[in-house]
């Protein structure tokens, strides 16, 4: 704030008025013909609006689409972009003037109004500027990219095996989300197609920084591994480079209810997070996660349920005795073969692999 005395006996350098408050030895209206609060860059601003959608080109790029009262309004709350004015100067923006749209160049008259305090000793400074902004009729980026289709795209695939449709709705609904999440800020954020192939989901895209935003957002979801690729495509009119990109995100080839082998030990998946894959060790009878999932085999044959009656225990052995019901032959079998005791005299449901036998999973869990 500029801080002014009144003496007596000073007057105004122009108009000779004494007795009053004097900056520069001026008085408030003669300082305020000499002097502006604000500078205009341009008095006449020409902005391309979109024939399309309605949005307008503003220095800060393309707004998202509008009916014609959206963008004038988006317009006026843009102008201060081609304002010079001090932090402590106020400026408000008025329409005084619509445009025809079905003209060929419409234009609109606009105010400027800037409220300047910074003098302490002066009244509130008001001051009036009127600009002239011409529309210029084209096409906007994102109007062009849905014509043309997209330059990016990104590939959701699985490691061997079709992808479940529960993954495939999940992963649209977490795409969905994110471009309702960002479009407001980014008229960029939008999928143009959607292509289901035999191992996963292709999707174009109308911005790399969309694409982005679903690689991070997958990375806190699913285990998976991650590639780029660019590939020229031409130059655009200033000579720059154009490129299409491709992301791929390649999850395990694994889902839940699958019987793999690991580590030599038949276990069952039980999902995929963000870690890896999470499983059921048969051998320890504990869950656990596997973070090296590309190497995991399916359990080839596939283990089968089968019934067997425990019919007894042998201390000395440590052996049980255990009757199939279905043609009443028995058979022992190591006690050590299972991580706990069995109980005697009732039917138990196993999994036979490979010619061994494994209590099934429990519903506890215990993620190591």
């Amino acid at each position: 704030m500029i801080q002014n005395r009144s003496m007596k006996g000073s007057f105004c350098a122009i108009c000779g008025k004494t007795n009053v408050p004097l900056h520069e030895a001026l008085c408030n209206v003669c300082y305020w013909k000499e002097h502006q609060s604000i500078k205009l860059k341009q008095r006449q601003i020409e902005l391309d609006i979109c024939t399309e959608c309605g949005a307008v080109k503003l220095p800060s790029g393309w707004t998202n689409s509008n009916n014609s009262d959206q963008a004038l309004q988006a317009v006026l709350d843009n102008l201060y972009r081609w304002v010079d004015f001090d932090p402590d100067v106020e400026i408000e923006t008025i329409l005084l003037s619509k445009p025809r749209w079905e003209d060929g160049k419409p234009n609109m008259i606009a105010e400027i109004i800037a409220y300047d305090p910074r003098i302490e000793m002066f009244p509130i400074h008001e001051e009036h500027h009127e600009v002239e902004i011409q529309f210029l009729w084209g096409i906007c980026k994102a109007c062009a990219v849905k014509k043309t289709g997209g330059s990016v795209t990104f590939q959701l695939r699985t490691a061997n095996r079709q992808m479940t449709m529960k993954e495939m709705n999940e992963f649209e609904r977490m795409v969905t989300e994110i471009v309702q999440r960002s479009q407001p800020n980014n008229p960029m954020s939008f999928v143009v197609s959607v292509m289901e192939t035999k191992y996963g989901l292709d999707l174009k895209l109308a911005s790399r920084m969309l694409a982005e935003n679903i690689l991070s957002e997958l990375k806190k979801k699913w285990a998976g591994k991650s590639k780029k690729n660019f590939k020229l495509v031409g130059e655009d009119k200033d000579g720059i480079r154009k490129y299409a990109v491709t992301y791929l995100y390649r999850i395990p080839g694994v889902v839940r209810g699958d019987y793999i082998i690991h580590g030599g030990d038949l276990m069952e998946v039980m999902g995929i997070d963000n870690q890896g894959v999470e499983a059921y060790n048969f051998s320890t009878s504990t869950y656990t996660l596997i973070r090296d999932w590309e190497n995991l085999k399916i359990a080839d044959p596939s283990p089968r349920l089968i019934e067997y009656l425990v019919v007894s225990h042998d201390r000395t052995t440590d052996s049980y005795e255990l009757m199939d019901l279905s043609d009443y032959h028995a058979f022992e079998i190591d006690a050590k073969t299972f991580p706990k005791s069995l109980p005697i005299g009732e039917t138990v449901v196993f999994l036979e692999w490979e010619d061994k036998l494994f209590l099934t999973r429990t519903k506890q869990r215990n993620i190591k």
